[in-house]
C-alpha cells in the first residue's frame, strides 16, 4: 500500500513555531493510505531542516516536495519555504514565491 494512491489529502498548515505540535501528530499517525502535506510559515530565504527533524517522529515516508511530483499514500510532504504549492488530481505542482507582497494563500483546484 506504500505507493497507492491515498483514499485522502490532508494539508496541516503552521506557523514557524509550530513544529513541536507538527511532531507530537505524526508520533501517534498510523500508516493507513493517507498522505499529508505540511505548509509551514518560514521565510523564503530560510534553510528548514524540518524533512530531517520530522522523520524522527514519523513512521510515514518524509520527503520535500518537488515539483510534477506524485502523491503517494503513507507520506508527507513539505513545501519548500520558497515555493508556493497547488494540488491538482494528485499531483503536486509548485511555483516561485518571487518577491510578492501580501498575505500568501492557500487554495485548491478541484479535480474535474
Amino acid at each position: 500500500m506504500l505507493n497507492a494512491e491515498p483514499h485522502h489529502i490532508i494539508a496541516i498548515g503552521a506557523s514557524a513555531g509550530g513544529m513541536e505540535e507538527i511532531n507530537s501528530f505524526f508520533d501517534h499517525t498510523p500508516l493507513d493510505g493517507v498522505s499529508y502535506v505540511i505548509v509551514q510559515h518560514l521565510s523564503a530565504d530560510f534553510k528548514s531542516r524540518v524533512v530531517e527533524l520530522l522523520a524522527k517522529h514519523s513512521k510515514l515516508v518524509v520527503e520535500e516536495a518537488k515539483n510534477g511530483m506524485h502523491v503517494k499514500s503513507n507520506q508527507v510532504y513539505l513545501i519548500p519555504s520558497d515555493k508556493f504549492m497547488t494540488i491538482s488530481d494528485d499531483t503536486l505542482y509548485l511555483t516561485a514565491k518571487g518577491n510578492t507582497t501580501g498575505p500568501h494563500l492557500t487554495h485548491r483546484v478541484r479535480d474535474k
